[in-house]
């Protein structure tokens, strides 16, 4: 495959990549896999985390929270790598951001610059309603909603909304349990 013009493709690097050095890995864990529907057809792209810290000392020192192949080049083409020790809220706007990005450097043909900023406008806007609605979506099965919907071009803002509102007495309610002495009630 050949490289996207903004990509920070190996070759770009100074040194080899070693994925897996003896006695040191990278940890890389699938997180959710999502189906998009893309102008090419179906397509799946899974959600890794990954060690943040073991790529920028071994692989490429300004990789930060995210990143997809339209990007940096020796990620696998139908993956998006997500720090591992991100908070859910910053797992779930990094991976929107990611996808949002990836979507349109792929087929659009936007460069990353382009990309990025749109991808920062929708990522900023999802912060902003969990800070407004005091909630996140914490279910692995609506997130990937999410992921699928900004992976096929579209918006995933409005469906984030309603998924906030249907749980925001759920996770209010685990957040007071969680905060509340053994034996209260918790109505």
């Amino acid at each position: 495959m050949k490289g996207h013009r903004d990509q920070v493709t190996s070759d770009r690097l100074e040194e080899t990549i070693e994925w897996s050095p003896e006695g040191d890995e990278p940890r890389l864990n699938a997180w959710v896999e999502v189906e998009c529907q893309t102008p090419e057809g179906k397509e799946v792209v899974s959600y890794m985390y990954v060690n943040g810290a073991y790529l920028r000392d071994h692989v490429f020192a300004d990789y930060v929270e995210g990143g997809h192949f339209y990007r940096y080049g020796w990620i696998p083409e139908d993956q998006i790598w997500i720090e591992d020790i991100l908070s859910i809220l910053d797992q779930l706007c990094t991976g929107v951001h990611e996808i949002h990005e990836r979507f349109r450097m792929k087929y659009l043909g936007w460069s990353y610059e382009r990309a990025h900023m749109s991808a920062l406008k929708v990522e900023r806007e999802l912060r902003r309603m969990t800070l407004e609605m005091g909630t996140i979506i914490p279910g692995a099965e609506d997130i990937a909603k999410i992921f699928s919907l900004e992976g096929s071009g579209e918006s995933c803002l409005k469906l984030a909304a309603e998924l906030m509102e249907k749980n925001a007495d759920k996770v209010k309610a685990a957040d007071r349990q969680s905060n509340e002495p053994v034996g209260e009630s918790y109505e």
